[in-house]
């Protein structure tokens, strides 16, 4: 059932005196609500990530969010920014020539049920399309259960960010990486709430930068190795661009995009994404760290 969100996209609800989720890919532009009155449980993999070059999670890229700023385009390109959501993304770096990195944006306040914001583009050097694009963030997911929720051991909750693209052929272009996309956003509402198995919602790698050769896409935002950041995407060559920043995860914060020996700027990494709780949690493996609800 489509519901209205003032503000925010229409929720897409699935509601039951009991829901169990066996295994569920969450892709569309509308969040994913499941409603329970009773007990909701999560066996296998509930998924709304965003993928480099594949689907994106459920209402992610949010339109309400402001996207990394774009890396600047002269001869060579600056990195594009991370996305910010939980906590800001990386910077891009600047070109070789100082064409500017993106800035990445303040994390936003929190207000709907709504995914993460985008990396930005980076800049494109000699060639026009030479600048990496930047990643789409992770989706949005909402568990809420009159009684309990369970993620039991092995099943997981996952709402992480895309990889930043590389700088892209033809070769030579110097355009700078694309930023990694944050995370999104994962809600957890219930009296009791058991976590013995994995919820992330992690930001994706930054793509590296280009100069004799194209850059290396930035790692999408890890799910099941849930405290470890996205790589960012390496470089090549003895005159390279900049490689990407990691991703944010857990505790670490997402880093800006490195500077290049002749080339394109790196982009950025993406930023950890929300875990929202309300209820009695027990559980570790969660990243980010969840925000508890008074």
């Amino acid at each position: 059932v489509a519901i209205t969100q003032p503000g925010g996209p229409a929720l897409c609800v699935i509601a039951g005196t009991t829901v169990t989720v066996a295994s569920l890919v969450a892709t569309g532009g509308r969040p994913l609500v499941l409603l329970a009155t009773d007990a909701l449980t999560v066996t296998g993999a509930l998924d709304a990530s965003s993928e480099r070059g594949g689907p994106t999670g459920a209402a992610g890229s949010a339109a309400a969010c402001s996207a990394g700023a774009a890396g600047a385009s002269t001869t060579t390109g600056g990195g594009g920014a991370g996305g910010s959501f939980g906590a800001s993304g990386g910077r891009g770096c600047d070109g070789d020539n100082g064409s500017a990195g993106g800035a990445p944006s303040t994390a936003p306040t929190l207000a709907l049920i709504r995914g993460g914001c985008a990396g930005g583009k980076g800049g494109d050097g000699s060639t026009t399309g030479s600048g990496g694009g930047g990643g789409a963030s992770g989706g949005a997911i909402a568990l809420i259960a009159g009684a309990s929720i369970e993620v039991r051991s092995g099943a997981a909750v996952f709402a992480s960010g895309a990889g930043g693209a590389a700088a892209n052929a033809p070769e030579g272009n110097r355009g700078g990486g694309g930023g990694g996309g944050a995370g999104g956003l994962i809600v957890l509402e219930a009296p009791t709430i058991a976590i013995t198995g994995t919820v992330a919602a992690n930001g994706g790698g930054g793509g590296g930068g280009g100069d004799c050769c194209d850059g290396f896409p930035g790692a999408d935002g890890t799910t099941t190795t849930f405290d470890v950041p996205a790589v960012g995407g390496d470089n090549e060559g003895g005159t390279h661009g900049g490689a990407g920043g990691d991703g944010g995860a857990r505790t670490a914060a997402a880093q800006a995009g490195q500077a290049p020996i002749g080339g394109g700027g790196g982009g950025g990494g993406g930023g950890v994404g929300v875990i929202w709780v309300r209820g009695a949690l027990t559980g570790t493996r969660l990243s980010p760290a969840p925000t508890i609800a008074p």
